[in-house]
């Protein structure tokens, strides 16, 4: 799609001074981040333009300064243009020497915002290198996503503007490209620059027919990347001469989607006076710059080449140039320069040309995408017949690369077309936070598989269509993650969802065949989970996974813990006086209800405290005066709890604990441990802890997962021996836990119970849990609640997925014990998790009969 380019008028607003002042004539622009064009005539007519200094200083709404300088616009007339970066009143002087025409011309005017498609007037088209020196980015910081296509002999009569260049223009538009790399080769209508320059002229006609290449660029999204020479043409013009193109070429646009790549193949050969001239140039043009914008040189092919520029200050990113040769370049030409200490974004800008050595599409493809997944921030295309824009069967030039080709059939090469597709497949997910992941896939070939990832996340993963398909997997993940799958076709873009769920264990995944032997992107996303990441603080670094603010920390002795038996495992968090400990919690429904659950206490020596807890804005909890549970510090009664039922307002946001304290007290310390979120119904019974997630990581427990008293799980009391099983674990095996990462082992002969509150008396219930055996195993496992038996499994059979079980009881009291056994026997284990208790009927029952006999039946799924 054309982008639209709507006009908006500049509102003048001149300003009064006590002395004589010229004024610019009405100005017309796009609002921010489009150029504004102010011209000035001269008193005088001048033979020969360098004779002429001319600039101005122009002062923005946010404190910008920038000096622009003029440019020879023919006759007597000098132009400067501005890219204005912010919206507001805008003020100018101009300066000149030697016309007075030119000089003390002063004027504001105002920048509006504008509605537009184009992403160069939504975001400013003068590139920048992020800050993490991995991509560029657009002028207002947004990742800028570099896909070009190579036209060297543009702008030229080879690419005539009406009948060749606006139709590659606008094919590429449609196709979503943001790049052109020119390189200034052949004239316009037999004017070239660099001829007149030498005799010190400069002709304003070849350059507005320049403006009218770029103007129709940028108009359509696309970025020009420019130099103005190759190679040996570097001999054409002294190095003073050089620079005086370049004034010139700067002046005029500056202020234009453009970047700056000097010359191509700087370093051919590495003939030392083309690389001093290169080199000399790029510092001369980025202190020339007003703008700064990030630019490169375009290179000899990368096993000849000897990098001079790289190390070079106004160097901004690496370009290479992985060449036509048959072998693809090595995934080291990237993989090295990206984990260097180099810290400059990268691109691989010219590699197998479509169409050059007969390659196609899937020869493209490969080496674009093994570039991106290696640690390129975008690619530039080519194709023979358009690099060189061939104008009929006739002009044999650069035949040797390749069969003849039409410009207007090299345009349209599948690889061309399949180029925009890629683009779509990066920008499906945020491409910038991609990094290479090596060594992570484990395949019986050995075949490098390019992976890029976000973290853990999400995982981009290329199979090239000399890919053989035997049996890999992705390694190096965290045991019981999930994740869901597609493969994306990079020749028709169209997406294959996979139906099944991939649970890591052993830390990795088997991936999938692809659907065909042709290349293939395989696309992981972690399956969101609504967790609390390290609840138990049993990480071993401190608060990981927690943001702290004031004084915060994790304490495993009796320092500040020093009242009320630790509630789970070894480790407590703390927060001084005014501070707060918090995590942002995602995938959470806001149709639906769940718990807060966590413990809570005080330092004994230590005044009371007040705390808080928030899940986002909405506060969930505040307590006042809140004294130690045990003021004789005996550590036998663990610490306050707590269940907070909410909706949450937001699908994602922080869950927030606080210290309200802002007394001279130091040492009002309040406490907080085992901290879990479940969803559950409204009709639900409150569970301490029911799928047994309130622990996280364990470092002080053995690979057993095996707890000991007085060390708890907090909300279940031990019989002797319990533990916390988990995907890989020795007791629960590779089995697929029902609920989150973790799940309760009952080793034979001993058992947990927990103390449920809140039942109605005569009202009925229903128990519900997942329950298995260890792997090998076949346990007794018993069900008891207030001590009457309502489940007896006596041969339970380990299976890949757990039994489930409704159980049915009458409430005969207010509280009662729940209590699970592992009935004493051979070395067996069973496995509970996700355990419920559903409110069935509000309202006492008529006849207890029923559930009487429901009690004894067991459900299995």
């Amino acid at each position: 799609m054309k982008f639209i380019n709507v006009k908006y008028n500049l509102i003048l607003i001149f300003t009064l001074f006590a002395f004589v002042v010229n004024t610019a004539s009405a100005i017309m622009t796009n609002g921010i981040y489009d150029v504004v064009t102010l011209t000035f005539e001269a008193q005088q007519q001048y033979t020969n333009y360098s004779q002429v200094q001319m600039n101005a200083i122009f002062n923005g709404p946010n404190g910008e300064i920038t000096t622009n300088s003029a440019f020879w616009n023919g006759e007597n007339q000098w132009a400067i243009r501005l890219f204005p970066t912010s919206t507001g009143v805008w003020n100018y002087i101009t300066s000149s020497i030697p016309d007075a025409g030119l000089n003390n011309h002063t004027s504001s005017f105002e920048v509006i915002c504008v509605q537009s498609d184009n992403p160069l007037r939504q975001h400013g088209g003068i590139l920048k290198v992020s800050a993490n020196k991995r991509y560029l980015t657009y002028t207002d910081g947004t990742p800028f996503f570099w896909l070009g296509d190579t036209w060297w002999f543009c702008p030229s009569s080879l690419m005539p503007f009406e009948t060749c260049y606006k139709k590659c223009i606008d094919t590429r538009t449609t196709q979503d490209y943001s790049i052109v790399q020119w390189a200034f080769l052949g004239s316009i209508n037999g004017s070239d620059p660099r001829a007149l320059i030498k005799q010190g002229e400069i002709d304003p006609e070849y350059w507005k027919e320049v403006d009218r290449y770029i103007d129709y660029a940028n108009e359509n999204g696309i970025v020009v990347v420019f130099g103005l020479t190759f190679h040996s043409g570097m001999d054409g013009l002294t190095l003073l001469e050089w620079e005086k193109l370049w004034d010139y070429a700067i002046a005029r646009y500056s202020a234009h989607a453009v970047t700056f790549l000097i010359c191509g193949e700087y370093n051919q050969n590495n003939v030392p006076g083309w690389v001093s001239k290169a080199l000399s140039l790029g510092q001369y043009i980025k202190n020339t710059d007003p703008y700064k914008r990030a630019m490169t040189v375009h290179p000899w092919w990368y096993a000849g080449e000897h990098r001079q520029a790289w190390n070079e200050s106004w160097y901004d990113f690496i370009m290479l140039q992985g060449a036509h040769e048959p072998a693809i370049p090595p995934s080291t030409l990237y993989t090295d320069i990206y984990f260097s200490n180099l810290y400059k974004p990268m691109l691989e800008s010219e590699c197998r040309y479509e169409g050059i050595r007969n390659y196609n599409a899937a020869d493209v493809r490969e080496v674009a995408y093994r570039a991106i997944q290696f640690g390129s921030f975008g690619y530039t295309y080519g194709s023979h017949g358009l690099w060189y824009p061939t104008q009929n069967e006739d002009d044999h030039t650069f035949e040797e690369w390749g069969t003849i080709t039409i410009w207007s059939n090299a345009l349209i090469r599948p690889g061309g077309y399949q180029m925009k597709i890629l683009k779509s497949i990066y920008e499906s997910c945020e491409w910038w936070k991609l990094e290479p992941k090596l060594n992570v896939i484990d395949s019986s070939i050995n075949q490098e598989i390019p992976v890029k990832a976000d973290g853990n996340k999400l995982f981009v993963i290329y199979f090239p269509d000399t890919y053989i398909n035997f049996y890999a997997s992705l390694t190096g993940l965290t045991n019981g993650d999930k994740y869901k799958a597609a493969f994306l076709n990079p020749r028709t873009g169209e997406k294959e969802n996979l139906q099944t769920t991939f649970l890591v264990n052993n830390k990795r995944i088997l991936l999938p065949e692809r659907p065909s032997k042709d290349d293939w992107i395989l696309i992981l996303n972690k399956i969101p989970v609504m967790e609390i990441l390290n609840p138990s603080f049993e990480s071993p670094v401190p608060l990981d996974n927690w943001s702290c603010f004031g004084t915060c920390g994790v304490d495993t002795g009796l320092v500040f813990s020093d009242n009320g038996l630790r509630p789970d495992l070894d480790a407590v968090a703390y927060i001084h006086k005014t501070g707060q400990i918090s995590q942002d919690i995602f995938a959470m429904e806001t149709n639906k209800q769940y718990w807060l659950q966590f413990r809570y206490n005080v330092r004994a020596a230590t005044s009371n405290c007040n705390i808080a807890a928030y899940f986002g804005t909405q506060e969930l909890m505040r307590v006042t005066n809140l004294s130690s549970v045990e003021s004789s510090g005996s550590l036998t009664e663990p610490y306050y709890y707590t269940n907070l039922v909410f909706i949450p307002y937001t699908n994602s946001s922080s869950l927030i604990l606080k210290n309200l304290d802002d007394g001279i007290d130091n040492d009002r310390t309040a406490l907080f441990d085992g901290i879990v979120i479940i969803q559950r119904d409204a009709n639900e019974v409150v569970i301490k802890n029911p799928g047994f997630e309130a622990t996280g990581v364990m470092t002080n427990v053995n690979n057993l997962g095996q707890v000991f008293n007085p060390k708890l799980i907090t909300g279940w009391e031990p019989v002797s021996w319990y533990g916390l099983g988990w995907s890989g674990n020795p007791y629960s095996g590779t089995l697929n836990i029902p609920q989150g990462k973790f799940c309760m082992y009952i080793v034979n002969g001993c058992g947990a119970s927990q103390t449920i509150t809140g039942l109605e008396v005569g009202y009925n219930y229903k128990l519900s849990y997942y329950y298995n055996a260890r792997p090998g195993n076949s346990p007794h496992l018993q069900t008891e609640i207030g001590g009457l038996l309502i489940h007896d499994d006596t041969n339970i059979i380990s299976q890949t997925t757990y039994y489930h079980t409704n159980l049915y009881f009458t409430a005969t009291s207010t509280s009662t014990i729940l209590q699970f056994e592992s009935v004493a026997g051979p070395d067996n284990t069973v496995l509970i998790d996700d355990i419920s208790i559903i409110n069935l009927i509000p309202e006492p029952v008529l006849s207890a009969l029923i559930f009487f006999l429901a009690a004894v039946i067991t459900l299995r799924k």
